[in-house]
């Protein structure tokens, strides 16, 4: 695990935490868009694909939200209501559409999809106000309503893990539980490893000058006696 792909775990399970009632009230417009974001960017690096653009923006009644180009648009309205769990569901049903447009130019995301799927995907989605059935029913818009059940299941399957590790760490009283600076979900124990090797080094690199600052010391006061003499 890189250092940007810990930090791009780390961002998420912080945001996932965040994902409940009262945190979700508690934040401002520009914090909701911010903890969707770094969930947009953890699903992007778990899918192999590039991360989107997470913005929000005042939509007609009844609309959630929609993909243009490499952007996942959220309607305001999602971030003004309660229901955090409608933001999310909509945040990866966007994704899904996202990885079946980035599939026709990039050949890593392609190779996720058979060319018969590639092409579903990608054939014409009818208007909704003229063909509800055409629209309901085209493979990428199932495709989209599965990824969004399921990446909502996934963020609170996740959090429940998280929270239960926090536990933990709090049980030991592990001072670092403030910071969160640790990972908690699967593929993590390498960059938590990389992280602790660093810190050994410096430790290391400290006593070794320690040691060295001390017998310098050691034979400057040495050298003072004998001349004393």
């Amino acid at each position: 695990m890189t250092k940007e792909q810990w930090d791009i775990s780390h961002k998420y399970e912080i945001s996932v935490r965040n994902m409940n009632s009262s945190g979700w009230a508690k934040m401002s417009e520009s914090e909701k868009i911010e903890n969707l974001q770094s969930i947009e960017d953890w699903s992007a690096m778990k899918a192999g694909r590039l991360p989107a653009e997470v913005i929000a923006q005042e939509l007609p009644e009844g609309y959630m939200g929609y993909q243009q180009d490499n952007t996942i648009v959220i309607s305001q309205s999602l971030l003004d209501s309660p229901d955090f769990p409608e933001a999310l569901d909509t945040l990866f049903h966007e994704g899904s559409h996202i990885q079946d447009w980035q599939a026709e130019f990039l050949s890593e995301v392609r190779e996720n999809y058979t060319a018969d799927e590639l092409e579903a995907r990608a054939s014409p989605v009818p208007d909704s106000d003229k063909d509800w059935d055409g629209y309901w029913n085209h493979p990428a818009e199932r495709e989209a309503r599965t990824a969004g059940t399921a990446g909502v299941n996934q963020t609170m399957d996740n959090r429940e893990q998280i929270l239960e590790a926090d536990k933990e760490f709090h049980f030991h009283g592990n001072q670092i539980l403030e910071t969160y600076d640790y990972l908690v979900l699967e593929d993590s124990s390498q960059g938590n490893q990389e992280l602790s090797t660093t810190g050994i080094e410096e430790n290391e690199q400290t006593s070794a000058s320690a040691e060295t600052e001390s017998a310098d010391t050691d034979a400057e006061a040495e050298a003072l006696t004998e001349a004393d003499i």
